[in-house]
């Protein structure tokens, strides 16, 4: 029986073969559409498989390496755990309608083949299970990123006729790739010195307390560059409104729905991933998590209060979606700062900061 990890890459190769296969039928629109939710709803049966069994037997022990440097210095290794777990089955059970939607919806582009949709829809899907579940912080996480943002660039300037479609696109990919940036500069930042694993969550979260004792203001630093580039890909305040409500305006319907109620999504995973999850159990009193918190909190409360304000007074649909989906993800940021604050300050088990009461506590304080 395959493992969780074996579950989610083959979810991924189903996908990317599915991209490959819907290009070729791409002259029928119809057929290819077909298609890309059949390969969406294979992808979506082996992430539930792998969701049941960590749920039910708990996160394999080792992850699973797909591929390695001969000096281990780069590598891509998968791993699934309950926090994974929650986002994989939020992004497959939105893709799956999202897909079937788009059957139908992409009929009335009488103008537009569906060569550049159905494709890119599908390496969008595989790059968030790749990224929800990649350990690497630096080369596996650059991979799935960009497999994200190139085909969300292609779907969000679908109408490409468009000028405003298109700039929509360009801030898009502009504001992923500054995100991209941050993110990979403060993993390098807090990485190991030694060679191997060292960009690996585990290796730099074994280095932490260290650095965290020799070198404070590094790792402030780079958890700042964390809240920075993952601020970004969520739409928090002020980034949101760079980019989101322009976005999701110029994308398809169904490429909407993705982004609003997926893609933005793996970014309060990198928050909840890096600043839950990175800080062993004994370096907790030397890591500021409550203040960290309070600044999140604040920024949740931002980003409610203007992403709802300016929805109010939006005429068109796609536009007031977008801005409250940035209202909602200040409500999440909002929970998951009390959740941070509320924490224990002093040294706790790692098990209690990767329990199932602490990822709850984030989405119902």
């Amino acid at each position: 029986m395959m493992s969780p990890e074996q579950a989610v890459f083959a979810g991924i190769l189903v996908c990317v073969a599915g991209a490959a296969i819907t290009l070729l039928a791409a002259p029928r629109k119809a057929l290819s559409g077909w298609l890309a939710l059949a390969a969406t709803a294979a992808s979506c049966i082996l992430i539930f498989a792998a969701a049941g069994k960590v749920l039910r037997q708990g996160p394999s022990a080792e992850p699973l390496q797909l591929w390695a440097s001969p000096l281990h210095a780069l590598a891509l290794r998968l791993h699934v755990d309950g926090l994974a777990v929650v986002f994989l089955v939020l992004a497959s059970g939105i893709a799956l309608p999202a897909a079937l939607y788009s059957i139908r919806y992409m009929q009335h582009y009488a103008d537009y083949g569906v060569g550049r949709y159905y494709p890119c829809f599908l390496l969008f899907l595989a790059a968030m299970y790749g990224l929800l579940s990649a350990t690497d912080m630096m080369w596996g996480f650059f991979v799935f990123w960009q497999l994200m943002t190139l085909p969300g660039y292609v779907l969000i300037r679908f109408e490409y006729r468009q000028e405003q479609n298109r700039r929509a696109s360009r801030k898009f990919l502009v504001m992923m790739e500054v995100a991209c940036a941050a993110i990979m500069i403060g993993a390098a930042l807090l990485a190991p010195g030694q060679a191997g694993l060292r960009f690996e969550f585990a290796q730099v979260s074994a280095n932490l307390p260290s650095l965290l004792s020799a070198r404070p203001g590094t790792a402030t630093l780079a958890f700042t560059l964390f809240l920075l580039g993952f601020g970004i890909k969520m739409g928090m305040w002020p980034f949101g409104q760079m980019w989101l409500p322009e976005a999701h305006s110029a994308a398809p319907s169904p490429v909407s729905a993705m982004l609003s109620g997926v893609m933005i999504k793996t970014g309060v995973y990198g928050l909840m991933r890096y600043f839950l999850w990175l800080v062993p159990a004994t370096a907790q009193d030397r890591f500021p998590l409550a203040r960290w918190g309070m600044v999140v909190a604040i920024l949740g409360t931002v980003t409610l209060f203007s992403g709802t304000m300016q929805a109010l007074k939006q005429e068109q649909s796609k536009r007031l979606l977008a801005f409250h989906s940035i209202g909602q993800i200040g409500y999440i940021l909002l929970g998951t700062g009390i959740c941070m604050v509320l924490l224990p300050a002093g040294p706790v088990a790692r098990a209690a900061w990767q329990s199932w009461d602490c990822l709850a506590l984030c989405f119902t304080s």
